[in-house]
């Protein structure tokens, strides 16, 4: 029995080709020593012709002679032990009891077409009886060994049959009985006549002898490397257990400073924030005061002014001459009088900001004694910086501070006016939007767990091919992108399919505006705009695109009323009537560089969140396209990106994304601080479109299918 299991885990080892799973057929070793098939090797060939072949198991690129795969060295090894493993009596006794196909063999020293009884091993001959008798009555084959046929299968004649196995020439047909050093090649006597005459050439047992001892001598070297590479492994697993030790204490010892810091941070806020607000107070104290004096001078002024010119105008003599003397004094002490400027009321602040030297980062130094110092960064590697997440004390102040911003949002947008100027860039419709708003989620992440999954892989209702981007509209339903099927499909708020809209082209993004409007994108530089009956309303045309081949992505609208639109490498802002206000974006992997295949969203500060395909990461700019920030980098690890897609922001200005390649969503401050990984690899396959709806559920469209490629999260 353990004969018959080395035999088979000889087999099973050193006898299948790891790219078909099947016996070697061929076999053909590359210079890496990994040995294939001779078919299928040059099926990889077909697939990605080239002049080099990359090793399927090592990856190492390696050339090919001249004529290909068949150019290649055939393993010999692998042929001899297959024919070691044909003779194993597991094998024997796996075929049938019968007579073998070695016991119908005819002869094949004559043409009587009788079966062969006997086999010469010398002259490789089949004899039938008659042969047989013949081959032993001749003088020159007395001393050849002749056995009986059955007898071929035994261990012990296989191996006789090995040891004096020769090759044949595969030119000339004859035995090759030397080795020819100058080309290092296997050569018979008609070889060395007509080609290695003047070459350096011996016999073939000589050649393999000396080769035999130069191996063995090569082999005991790298046996010793062996026995180090062994040791030292034994050595490197205790010490990747102490890094991993060190690593857990520097990252407590992180955490604990982190801490530190960012309550003293705090502290310094809220010290400076008081102190801010109190000048702030007494300013527009000062403020009012100068109004509510100016309002007095101004009712004065026009009093006295009115009352004269009727005076002057309908007067007779007489009643001039009796208030002539109280009205000459007024005009001169009026006239007289110097009326100050604004920015002579208010130079004494007007050109600081509150006066107060507000430095952070110094203050924080002064609070946290050496929490710069950390010992495990010396000066050759960088430093690690911190970006703390603002605090709902914070987001408090934020809002109270932007108050009167976005108290203005509903008043900012275009004039019906200025969007009848651009009419020759908006394809005339039915309906003309002065002010967009997008439909913003209106809550926070916490905790999600999978409520429904709902969509196979089809053309008909409720069925999707490649969804790449999904919304919410105002009256609480999805919208989904059905790329490859050319159509948007809307579900209700639980899954359920209402209907689809047919478009003419594959729609890439989806945007829900909040007069129930849908953005579409993804038909050359085009902004589809449809109206609540998904019927097209206009049509919006992109100028000045620099990758002409690339269509319309990612569509976002921001709390301003405009457009933000990317083409390729570019993100284009435009008014809500389709004029071009702007457009950024420089091609690269710089730091405020974008590729293409580029998502956009917008935050409560108008800024622009740009997730960049290539580039692994998000990256957010001002409203005016200036580079702010970049959140994530290239990895599987948390606060990595692998092929970021769909971005949205939350409540909190969180930034949101679906995180293709690694087959989840991850969340990021808005100052680029990474929060966790909401969804991680299992739940989502390939992962592209992303919404929040209004009761607080997050909507994924992913590429798995036979779970349900529209996937609803509850966020509680």
């Amino acid at each position: 029995m353990a004969t018959t299991s080395t035999f088979r885990d000889i087999h099973d080892e050193f006898l299948v080709c790891k790219v078909c799973l099947g016996e070697f057929q061929q076999p053909k070793m590359l210079p890496c020593l990994h040995t294939f098939c001779q078919p299928c090797l040059e099926r990889i060939l077909e697939q990605r012709p080239a002049l080099r072949l990359s090793c399927p198991i090592c990856r190492q690129s390696v050339p090919l002679p001249q004529n290909g795969v068949l150019g290649l060295k055939n393993n010999f090894v692998v042929v001899k032990l297959r024919d070691l493993v044909d003779q194993s009596p597991s094998r024997r006794t796996s075929q049938n009891t019968g007579t073998s196909d070695d016991d119908m063999v005819p002869c094949t020293a004559c043409d009587s077409g009788f079966l062969a009884q006997c086999y010469c091993v010398h002259c490789k001959d089949y004899l039938c009886h008659v042969c047989t008798d013949a081959h032993r009555r001749v003088k020159t084959a007395r001393s050849h060994k002749v056995v009986p046929i059955q007898e071929l299968r035994s261990t012990a004649i296989a191996s006789e049959l090995r040891a004096i196995e020769t090759s044949k020439c595969e030119d000339h047909n004859e035995v090759n009985k030397f080795y020819c050093d100058t080309c290092r090649l296997v050569i018979c006597l008609h070889c060395i006549v007509t080609q290695h005459k003047d070459h350096r050439y011996v016999e073939i047992q000589k050649a393999a002898d000396r080769e035999r001892a130069h191996i063995e001598k090569k082999l005991a070297q790298v046996v010793k490397t062996v026995d180090l590479h062994e040791k030292n492994l034994q050595q490197l697993m205790p010490a990747k257990d102490a890094l991993s030790t060190q690593l857990q204490e520097t990252l407590e010892e992180i955490d604990t400073r982190t801490r530190i810091i960012t309550q003293a941070a705090m502290d310094v806020k809220d010290s400076q924030t008081s102190q801010l607000l109190a000048v702030h107070s007494s300013r527009e104290d000062h403020v009012d005061s100068l109004i509510e004096a100016t309002e007095m001078n101004l009712a004065l002024a026009k009093s006295y002014t009115q009352f004269t010119s009727n005076v002057l105008g309908y007067g007779s003599p007489a009643e001039v001459c009796s208030v002539a003397g109280d009205l000459k004094g007024w005009l001169v002490q009026r006239a007289d009088q110097s009326v100050p400027s604004v920015a002579e009321l208010t130079n004494h602040f007007a050109k600081f900001r509150y006066d107060l030297p507000i430095n952070i980062e110094q203050e924080v130094t002064k609070l946290v004694d050496g929490s710069r110092q950390w010992p495990m960064i010396s000066p050759s590697q960088p430093k690690v910086r911190f970006k703390q997440a603002a605090s709902p004390d914070q987001k408090g102040a934020q809002t109270a501070k932007g108050k009167e911003t976005k108290g203005q949002r509903s008043h900012i947008g275009d004039s019906p006016q200025k969007a009848s100027k651009s009419g020759g860039r908006v394809q005339k419709g039915d309906t003309q939007v002065s002010i967009l708003s997008q439909v913003r989620p209106s809550h926070s992440l916490r905790g999600p767990h999978i409520l429904k999954a709902v969509g196979k892989n089809g053309t008909g209702n409720g069925e999707f091919d490649f969804p790449t981007s999904v919304a919410v509209t105002i009256d609480r339903d999805i919208v989904v992108a059905d790329h490859d099927n050319g159509r948007l499909q809307v579900l209700d708020k639980d899954g359920g399919f209402r209907k689809t809209v047919e478009l003419q082209f594959s729609p890439r993004s989806v945007a829900a505006l909040t007069n129930g409007n849908l953005l579409v994108t993804g038909d050359g530089h085009k902004i589809h705009v449809l109206d609540r009956q998904g019927r097209e309303a206009r049509v919006i045309q992109v100028y000045g695109a620099a990758e002409t081949d690339e269509n319309t992505l990612g569509i976002a609208v921001d709390g301003l009323g405009r457009i933000i639109v990317t083409v390729g490498f570019q993100v284009f802002v435009l008014r809500s009537s389709g004029e071009i206000l702007s457009h950024f974006g420089e091609k690269g992997g710089g730091r405020h560089q974008l590729q293409s295949e580029l998502r956009v969203a917008t935050n409560g500060r108008n800024n622009i969140v740009v997730s960049d395909f290539v580039n692994h990461n998000v990256k957010i700019f001002d409203p005016a396209g200036r580079y702010l920030r970049t959140c994530g980098a290239f990895g599987p690890g948390a606060g990595q990106l692998n092929r970021p897609r769909c971005v949205i922001t939350d409540v909190n200005d969180d930034v949101i994304v679906t995180d293709c390649h690694n087959d989840g969503v991850s969340q990021f401050r808005q100052d680029g601080t990474f929060v966790r990984n909401i969804v991680t690899r299992g739940s989502l396959l390939r992962p592209m479109g992303l919404t929040i709806t209004h009761d607080g559920r997050m909507v994924v469209c992913d590429r798995q299918y036979d779970r349900g490629c529209i996937k609803i999260f509850s966020l509680n």
